[in-house]
């Protein structure tokens, strides 16, 4: 006998409803019950819905928003995620149990703001998302169940793809009908020495369901691209949830003529065709180490498919020359990773905004997923998009560049209550990370660098950004027309590794300046120029690996290890960060930029230092110029170690007339910078966990725990309320913060409880050897006395509203401790030295070498030791 299904009953004040004028459903179900909410006073009335678990859809619809076809497990959750983890009671009722919840009437995301009391680590403010109203609860039963045990060998996934007939069509100018209704389907593509152009669309779509809007509202457009590629514009239908985008590939590329010329339009999941065609016609991601990836006995189809596309587009020679890529999710996207119902409904509505069909299979295919609450990586169409899936670390194996052009549409949905609720509603409830309501934004701008900085982007947002639109939206269809047939497109910047916002693409300069502008450098000073933390490049075998798109999804490339420290070298310092500073300087001085390696102890790279110091002195022992360092940040604490390594150097070096040492920022008595990376509190350290796979922090920290350069840098290794020079310390702080914080979810955010959302709140642990060092130099840092030398040293601090000065343990929250007094990464007092005068600049911390308006005064204090253009500090005694 069967078992009785499980049911969660929903309490809803409202008007029960007859099942007319509701939105369509899914294939075989029926309306059980229906309540409309916030009925008119007088006329409510409570009614108990049962959902039966398993057997039942449940609907919530949004006023002017979407319908959710929800699994009743997923339906409660987030109902109870909107009451801050409330049961959900009825005001003055009986306690219900888990399996009854009142269903309010307005929805908003309220269990993560910040505690008042306790301001925690993680308590920085959540975006607020504004009220939406629930119009409507309905119980949908009878979905036609599939016996299949898993979706991919159900019905409903065959009859989505089977919306195409797969294969290569001839396009028409005049208009875009679906192809499979008498699209000109051919078994070969017409040979051309010109390059062709092919529209790939995305999931749960076809050809003329992603472009067409294009034909319909841009016929101009549509018309100078026939024209530009001479009537050679093709379209690629095929299956996007049973197949994976290696056998898409196939697909095209089975059709094509010997020495075919490939321009590539995709929108979506389409973007991830275009990333196999492109690597592949580039000799990339058939190496061993690719092919790897996929030894799974699961991904034994994508191996065979990759190995099948290569041998085709090598027979055949194949050459991608240019990818116009829309809103792919190329890096994985967490909105298809989990609540896959929520996304499904998401979906819907985006397309029905967009003015495209909503076709009856789609429908019933969400009515599926939200019956048995199936996952993605059931699909695998769907499995590819995950974030770290075995595709999305083939597709960003980036040690090598393609000699070919991207060009990225990416965009970022802004807008009213219901946009904002609908963001979070898809994405992690700490990242309140971008998207265009199905891909997050900054996937869309991975994949293989290319070379010669021929990767660009250009970003659209607002209210009008939807994933569906860029074809239909003036402003982008007029980029995604130009970006195809333009070398240089106007209004795209390059993808570059410093930020998303792209400076270079290949994180080298953008221009080499000259480091001295006068004929003969020994006869002018010296200014040594010693970034900060991240600020030098590094190289790992000849190749540089920081700042470079080498190392996006590649972390490991920067692990601190004793034992292959020797393969890293140092490079000049990053470009977009000191040369204007370094352009500045060239006018008076020898310029010559320190690049250090930040990861190791500084006691090694201050005796490379020392090294490079005498050589400057001793090519101006005849004129008897001076030598000078300018040093930001940890720059600073370096140039100090050499005077503890290398005292003889130091003397030399300072005893010269005209000799000075300008500290800009530098945290000399420490700074919680180091611990607010490990811990995930600070943007600084996140330019780590950006060039890694989607959402995988808590490796990025952990890497960044790993190196003992940076844990020197950390304050109150040796003082203050809690010994940080301790490693327990450490662990009771992180796992203090972790189950804070997890009370937290657990009570306020059901919603938002996936892995990869959970680890973000773990620290990287630094360990007792790394420790050890950082506290050794330390105390050999505060016994440091300079005495006469100190009149020759200057520094200069900045401003910023708040800077964290301790951390402390309050009502079991982790909260660091803030002081206005400091430039947001290094408190003033841990800047100052005893005896050293103290300049401010109105400027950050990480701006003071790149403050130009600084620059003078900074030159003034150089050359004379004072200046006129900083405001001095007081002179009051500082003790350690």
């Amino acid at each position: 006998m069967a078992a009785t299904p499980r049911e969660i009953t929903f309490i809803v004040s409202g008007k029960e409803q007859t099942t007319e004028g509701i939105e369509p459903v899914p294939k075989g179900a029926s309306l059980r019950s229906a309540v409309r909410v916030g009925a008119r006073r007088g006329t409510s009335e409570v009614v108990r819905l049962k959902a039966r678990v398993d057997e039942d859809v449940v609907r919530l619809h949004i006023a002017n928003g979407p319908t959710l076809y929800l699994h009743p497990d997923n339906a409660r959750e987030l109902l109870r995620a909107q009451l801050g983890g409330a049961p959900g009671s009825a005001r003055g009722g009986p306690e219900l149990g888990d399996d009854e919840f009142v269903v309010p009437s307005q929805l908003a995301w309220r269990g993560l703001e910040s505690r008042p009391d306790a301001p925690g680590t993680r308590g920085r403010p959540a975006e607020w998302t504004g009220d939406v109203v629930v119009d409507g609860v309905d119980i949908l039963t009878g979905v036609v169940k599939d016996k299949a045990a898993k979706l991919a060998g159900a019905a409903i996934v065959r009859k989505v793809d089977g919306q195409v007939d797969p294969g290569v069509y001839l396009l028409n100018p005049d208009s875009l009908q679906p192809l499979k209704e008498g699209g000109q389907k051919l078994a070969s593509v017409p040979a051309s020495k010109e390059p062709m152009l092919v529209l790939i669309h995305g999931t749960f779509s076809n050809t003329a369901g992603t472009f067409g809007k294009l034909w319909q509202t841009h016929p101009t457009m549509v018309r100078e691209l026939f024209t530009t590629y001479g009537g050679r514009v093709y379209g690629l239908d095929h299956p996007t949830l049973g197949d994976n985008p290696f056998g898409n590939a196939l697909l095209l590329v089975k059709t094509l003529p010997v020495g075919a010329r490939l321009h590539l339009l995709t929108h979506s999941r389409g973007g991830l065709v275009a990333e196999a065609l492109a690597r592949v016609s580039g000799g990339l991601g058939t190496s061993d180490e690719d092919l790897a990836k996929f030894d799974k006995a699961a991904f034994a189809e994508y191996k065979r498919d990759l190995q099948a596309l290569a041998d085709e587009m090598h027979a055949r020679k194949i050459k991608v020359e240019r990818v116009v890529r829309v809103a792919c999710p190329v890096r994985g996207t967490l909105l298809a990773s989990r609540r896959l119902d929520a996304f499904l409904s998401v979906f819907k509505w985006g397309l029905q905004t967009a003015g495209i069909p909503v076709l009856p299979q789609i429908i019933d295919f969400i009515g599926e997923v939200a019956r048995r609450r199936a996952e993605p990586e059931e699909l695998p169409g769907l499995e590819v998009q995950m974030p770290g899936s075995a595709f999305t670390k083939w597709a960003n194996a980036s040690d090598q560049t393609l000699d070919s052009d991207l060009r990225v549409v990416a965009g970022d949905v802004q807008g009213d209550s219901v946009l904002s609720w609908l963001k979070t509603l898809l994405t992690d409830a700490f990242y309140w990370t971008d998207h265009d309501l199905v891909v997050q934004t900054r996937s869309m701008y991975g994949g293989t660098p290319r070379a010669g900085g021929r990767a660009m982007f250009v970003l659209d947002r607002g209210s009008k950004v939807n994933h569906f639109n860029y074809f239909s939206n003036e402003r982008t269809a007029t980029l995604i027309t130009r970006g195809l047939i333009e070398e240089t497109p106007e209004y795209f910047r390059a993808i570059g590794p410093l930020s998303w916002a792209g400076e270079d693409s290949s994180g080298i300069r953008a221009a080499i300046v000259e480091r001295s502008r006068g004929p003969r450098p020994a006869e002018r000073p010296a200014v040594f120029v010693l970034p900060g933390i991240l600020g030098s490049h590094l190289k790992v075998d000849g190749k540089r690996v920081w700042l470079s798109l080498r190392f996006i999804n590649n972390l490991d490339r920067l692990k601190w290890d004793p034992k292959s420290a020797a393969r890293v070298v140092a490079d000049d310092p990053v470009g977009s960060s000191y040369d204007d500073l370094i352009k500045h300087l060239a006018d008076t001085h020898e310029v010559i930029p320190f690049g250090y390696d930040w990861r190791r102890p500084l006691e090694d790279e201050a005796r490379r230092l020392a090294v490079e110091v005498d050589k400057a002195l001793a090519a101006r022992d005849s004129t008897k110029q001076p030598v000078r360092i300018v040093a930001h940040s940890m720059g600073g604490v370096l140039a100090r170690t050499m005077e503890l390594e290398r005292p003889e150097t130091w003397k030399r070096f300072i005893g010269r007339p005209g000799a000075r040492f300008l500290m800009l920022g530098t945290p000399n008595a420490g700074s919680y910078a180091p611990m607010q990376v490990m811990s995930g509190d600070d943007t600084f350290g996140n330019l780590f966990t950006m060039f890694g796979s989607l959402f995988d922090g808590v490796e990025a920290r952990q890497i960044v725990a790993g190196m003992p350069g940076l844990l020197q840098l950390q304050a109150d290794l040796t003082r203050g309320a809690r010994d940080l020079g301790d490693v327990r310390v450490w662990e009771q702080l992180a796992a203090a913060d972790l189950e804070e914080v997890e009370k937290r979810i657990s009570k306020g955010s059901f919603w938002h409880k996936q892995k990869e959302q959970v680890a973000v709140l773990k620290w990287g642990l630094p360990s007792k050897e790394n420790l050890k060092l950082a506290v050794d130099l330390r105390k050999r840092l505060d016994q440091q006395k300079f005495g006469s030398d100190a009149a020759n040293i200057a520094l200069v601090v900045g401003n910023a509203r708040s800077t964290p000065a301790g951390v402390d343990i309050v009502n079991d929250d982790v909260v660091y401790l803030d002081t206005s007094q400091g430039d947001g990464r290094v408190t003033l007092d841990n800047a100052r030295l005893p005896g050293v005068r103290t300049w401010q600049v109105d400027t950050a911390h990480g701006d003071l070498a790149d403050e130009r308006k600084a620059f003078d005064a900074y030159m003034e204090i150089l050359t004379t030791g004072e200046s006129s253009c900083a405001i001095r500090c007081s002179s009051a005694t500082i003790t350690r």
